[in-house]
Order: C-alpha cells, then sequence, then structure tokens
C-alpha cells in the first residue's frame, strides 16, 4: 500500500483498519508505527473514543534531570542483572523503556553479558536432517517421531545480562542449592504426548 499524498498517521491507521486489515502487526507494516500505538488506538475505537482528541497529561514527559538520571543509572548498578528498564523508567519516573536505555546509554552502562559466558548453537545436524528430508518430499515425516529429554536446574536459573560500565566485570551471587527435575516428551504426525516430569535420569 502507497499513500501518494500526505495524510497523518492517525487517518493512515483508521483508513487500514476499516477498509484494509485490523490486525495491528500489519498496519504496523504499512504505517512504520509502533504496534503499542496501534494497541493503543484499537482499546479507543472499541469503547467508541475518539482517537484525534488528546488529553490533558498524555504528551510526552520531559526528560529526567541530573538527579534523577543518577538515582536512574544508580539503581541498575545496585541491581544490575534485575533492573529491567521496564521496572527503571517506568515504575520510578514514568517513561518509556526506550528513553529509559537511552538514558544508561548516555551515562556509560552497557547491557551485555556476564563475563565467562559462551554460548554454541550447534545446526549442522538439523540442517543436513531437513535437507534430507526435502529430498525425499518429507515421507518419512508421517513415520517418523521425534523424542527428547531434558533437565531443568534450580542453579541455571540466573540472568546473564546486566548493566555495566563498559571494562568493569560483573560478578553475581547465584544459588549454591540445586534442585533437578528432567522432564521427556515426543512428537510425531499424529500428535503428541503427555509431558513426563521424574527425578532420575533417563537411561533407556
Amino acid at each position: 500500500m502507497v499513500f501518494s499524498v500526505y495524510f497523518d498517521n492517525k487517518t493512515k491507521f483508521l483508513v487500514i483498519y476499516q477498509h484494509v486489515t485490523k490486525c495491528a502487526r500489519s498496519i504496523s507494516k504499512y504505517t512504520g508505527l509502533a504496534r503499542s500505538t496501534i494497541y493503543d488506538w484499537i482499546d479507543k475505537i472499541d469503547i467508541d473514543e475518539d482517537i484525534f482528541e488528546t488529553k490533558p497529561g498524555r504528551a510526552l514527559k520531559p526528560k529526567l534531570n541530573q538527579d534523577q538520571q543518577k538515582k536512574l543509572t544508580d539503581s541498575a548498578q545496585k541491581k544490575p542483572s534485575q533492573a529491567s528498564t521496564r521496572k527503571l523508567g517506568g515504575a520510578a519516573f514514568e517513561i518509556l523503556r526506550e528513553t529509559t536505555r537511552e538514558i544508561l546509554h548516555e551515562n556509560g552502562l552497557q547491557f551485555r553479558k556476564k563475563d565467562g559466558e559462551k554460548y554454541h548453537v550447534h545446526t549442522e545436524d538439523r540442517v543436513s536432517f531437513c535437507q534430507e528430508m526435502l529430498k525425499r518430499n518429507g515421507e518419512e515425516i508421517y513415520e517418523t517421531f521425534f523424542s527428547d529429554e531434558m533437565g531443568i536446574n534450580l542453579k541455571d536459573c540466573k540472568k546473564d545480562k546486566a548493566w555495566t560500565v563498559p571494562g568493569k566485570s560483573v560478578h553475581i551471587k547465584n544459588s549454591t542449592e540445586n534442585v533437578r527435575l528432567n522432564c521427556w516428551a515426543t512428537i510425531s504426525s499424529e500428535g503428541a504426548t503427555s509431558l513426563h516430569i521424574f527425578e532420575r535420569n533417563l537411561n533407556g
């Protein structure tokens, strides 16, 4: 969809919403508007509220002053792995997540992984399997079931990113006590089994 003449964003939204699609994702694609904005307008329409009417207090809030920015930055550094931008800015200062992130970056903080954590994703076997299935038009999928086992460890339930000053290591104390549960299930073209949960490792 191409607009050959200028329309304001709310008019574009109304035209697409009423005559093309009511899907917020598609409207966002057509207009370039944030999906949160579109959902907000849809909610207003559902209660017969005029989206063109601007209510008092709905304007963007001014940027935080230096003291407020310092409090925000200090809060992020006190609990670096638990400091989400939503809680930091929204709860304390009523600012958007994007504004919170911008302020933290301006004050020298970066959101990055803890030192020593490395993650590797192995996809070669999966790619080979998919290529083989494509050669055979996927016929084997109807004669195959997939099963897998996974373990859940209490010690693994930890944050892997935190707000920190560049060059400074982040050390977070994690639980030393461990509780483990194992899960097993299988799936096929006929459907899935229930999820089996047990304490001991699966050995057969």
